[in-house]
């Protein structure tokens, strides 16, 4: 089976998006890639986007692959540790708890991305972080208050009531 009529000129055009993107990376303005790549102004702008959204989309894809790839790295260390975790180890029960924050920070299952409604109507972000963190940089973070732009006092936990279950 031989070249479709339209094989040379595909080719020619996606050399042109890498050359376009290359130009435009120089800091070339669209008028100048034109120029130089004999082509219209907006068919450098069109040639540009194109590349830079098979750039995005190859990107993309890589960052799903290496996702896949840690992910199956935690899974592995959490399993290594499992058996001491049950039996105890607080040691081993730090780092897998350590490794289960990596691996939903790494799928964004923890990400809490709208504010909260507290019971008087206003909105808060609330930004959580694990003993771990908080310990390495010795304070408690604070949480702030978009609308007031000021930080909320966080009750010590010892100082609430008991809850009124078991």
């Amino acid at each position: 089976m031989g070249l479709s009529k339209n094989a040379p000129v595909l080719v020619t055009s996606r050399e042109r998006e890498v050359e376009s993107l290359r130009l435009r990376a120089e800091g070339c303005t669209y008028d100048e890639i034109g120029r130089r790549l004999g082509i219209a102004k907006q068919s450098a702008w069109e040639a540009v986007d194109r590349a830079m959204t098979r750039v995005a989309d190859e990107m993309r894809e890589r960052v799903a692959e290496v996702r896949v790839l840690e992910a199956a790295r935690l899974d592995a260390a959490a399993s290594a540790i499992w058996s001491k975790v049950l039996e105890g180890d607080l040691r081993a029960h730090e780092t897998w708890l350590r490794n289960r924050t990596r691996y939903s920070s790494l799928f964004g299952l923890d990400a809490r991305q709208e504010p909260v409604a507290l019971a008087d109507n206003r909105m808060v972000n609330i930004v959580l972080s694990p003993p771990w963190e908080r310990e390495a940089r010795g304070t408690e973070p604070p949480i702030l208050d978009e609308a007031a732009d000021e930080a909320l006092v966080v009750p010590d936990l010892e100082s609430l009531p008991e809850p009124p279950f078991g």
